[in-house]
């Protein structure tokens, strides 16, 4: 019988872009986050939106994606449930907001129920509490995941934080087109699409950066190669995960990806059960004089887990 995969490693995986209060579900789980993301835009576009009366919620998710293809507009999902206190607060006190209200106008909004007609999305990212609020894009791919209630001051903040993500994506597309021989714009959008959980585009766009520069003298593969490797291990994709993540410890020499790629694999092996392989990737990790605090903090989190995983093995 195939032992479990510990609980413990995918909440650890990428770093959560905010915390906010929510109401725990009646079924487990884990919430992977955007890691590496697009800064956020100044909220210009927002304010030339007229302001409706009240968020005009779509309740199809079918509907609204179809409407965003042909608007080029991104979703807005909010995801409730009956029981939940702090979906009701929202509800109550920060939609009706007229701040929120001027901030949701460049998306298409759709409310759906978590338990009920919502669960696929809830099934496809993992959602552990409510209420959840994302920003996809028409495609379906994530572009920002605001778990939790929000005060209307937050949450304002964060919708123009996703139009900035969803716009920027859509700047460096249209700068790729127009000049795919510019490695380092391609390698921003390999990553973007890789942190949207969009595989595929990702590694269209490897593959040409692969051929372009297979010597790395551009110095792209370690970033690429991580946001890669943790889009797979979102997906528990394990034999896709390992490969690119070997390959990034080896050739990383930032700091920023030596400690992802090393906290990244080390999680990929805890993941297969093979905590003890990842105990001295994190102690690397750990010995590093300039590794972000936050960082160590996570790693020294690994590292026990790690230890008592193994620990039980013996």
């Amino acid at each position: 019988m195939k032992r479990p995969v510990p609980c413990w490693i995918p909440l650890l995986l990428l770093l959560p872009i905010l915390g906010a209060a929510s109401c725990s579900p009646r079924t487990e789980g884990s919430i992977p986050l955007p890691g590496t993301s697009p800064s956020a835009a100044s909220g210009a576009a927002v304010a030339q939106e007229p302001v409706p009366a009240e968020i005009p919620w779509r309740t199809s998710y079918s509907e609204a994606e179809a409407e965003a293809k042909k608007s080029g507009k991104p979703i807005l999902v909010t995801l409730h449930t009956d029981w939940c206190g702090y979906c009701r607060k929202m509800e109550g006190e920060v939609f009706p907001d007229e701040r929120v209200r001027r901030a949701a106008a460049p998306y298409v909004p759709v409310r759906l129920d978590g338990e009920k007609e919502g669960q696929p999305l809830v099934r496809k990212f993992g959602v552990t509490g409510f209420p959840a609020h994302m920003v996809l894009t028409p495609e379906g791919f994530i572009a920002l995941m605001i778990p939790g209630y929000l005060p209307a001051e937050s949450f304002v903040t964060t919708l123009n934080e996703g139009i900035g993500r969803y716009e920027q994506g859509l700047q460096l597309e249209q700068q790729y087109r127009q000049n795919p021989s510019d490695l380092e714009n391609a390698t921003k959008l390999g990553q973007l699409h890789a942190d949207r959980g969009n595989v595929q585009g990702a590694e269209e766009i490897r593959a040409v950066l692969e051929k372009a520069d297979p010597q790395n003298n551009r110095n792209w593969k370690a970033p690429l190669y991580n946001q890669l490797a943790a889009s797979y291990l979102t997906r528990n994709e394990f034999d896709a995960a390992l490969p690119l993540l070997k390959e990034a410890v080896k050739i990383a020499t930032d700091t920023p990806d030596v400690v992802q790629s090393h906290l990244n694999l080390a999680m990929c092996y805890g993941m297969r059960n093979r905590s003890a392989e990842g105990i001295p990737l994190v102690e690397r990790v750990l010995g590093l004089p300039d590794a972000p605090e936050e960082r160590r903090g996570q790693a020294e989190r690994l590292l026990t887990m790690l230890r008592q995983d193994s620990t039980k093995k013996k």
